[in-house]
């Protein structure tokens, strides 16, 4: 996400997924490719930075137009910032295509990529090995119960992990999940494997 004007109040348009089997394997999976604490649960930023709070006709125009359509979960990428690099799956359908908008990022030299990150750090030889492993995995998700949810700057962080009790949420078997059941324990047995072979790790 883009930090916006510092020192100003940024506003931003979340898409908060509501399926707690979604949720689980991807909070997991961030968990183990991540060293340090996690403070949100899984959220996509689909809006913003704006400078002000965001319009209520905005919002409306927003929800209309994605109507609750399934979205897709799907397609891993890496990119690199100035201080990090970044693993991601992507999310696409709903007509997010239509709905997003970011002003640092615009659609017309970086295109629409709604996305959720998996690793993010800035241990290189460790993101390509993530995005290795997740490229190599049949993971396919569908989500069908999501909402879109404000956000300021200056409130506390979103989705707070302790209130979402991920571990509670295994993921069953379903025609909305294509994963493999141990992708989470290999997924730790990766990131084990690296750190034991004394290469830098990464802090979130």
């Amino acid at each position: 996400m883009s930090n916006g004007i510092p020192g100003k109040q940024n506003s931003y348009l979340f898409l908060e997924l509501l399926d707690p089997a979604i949720n689980d394997l991807l909070f997991r999976l961030r968990r183990e490719f991540t060293e340090g604490t996690i403070n949100s649960s899984i959220h996509i930023t689909i809006r913003g930075p704006y400078r002000k709070r965001i319009a209520p006709e905005t919002f409306e125009k927003c929800e209309q137009k994605l109507n609750n359509e399934p979205i897709l979960i799907y397609g891993i990428g890496m990119f690199e910032n100035p201080d990090e690099y970044v693993v991601y799956i992507r999310v696409s359908g709903g007509r997010l295509s239509e709905v997003c908008w970011k002003p640092d990022f615009p659609k017309k030299i970086y295109g629409c990529n709604p996305h959720i990150s998996l690793y993010k750090g800035t241990d290189k030889e460790l993101a390509e090995k993530v995005l290795d492993f997740l490229d190599k995995e049949p993971l396919k998700l569908i989500c069908k119960n999501y909402r879109l949810t404000p956000y300021t700057s200056k409130q506390s962080e979103l989705f707070p992990v302790e209130s979402m009790k991920f571990e509670d949420y295994p993921m069953k078997p379903s025609n909305d999940y294509l994963v493999n059941s141990d992708i989470v324990e290999r997924a730790a047995e990766l990131v084990q494997s690296h750190r034991c072979s004394g290469r830098p790790v990464s802090i979130q």
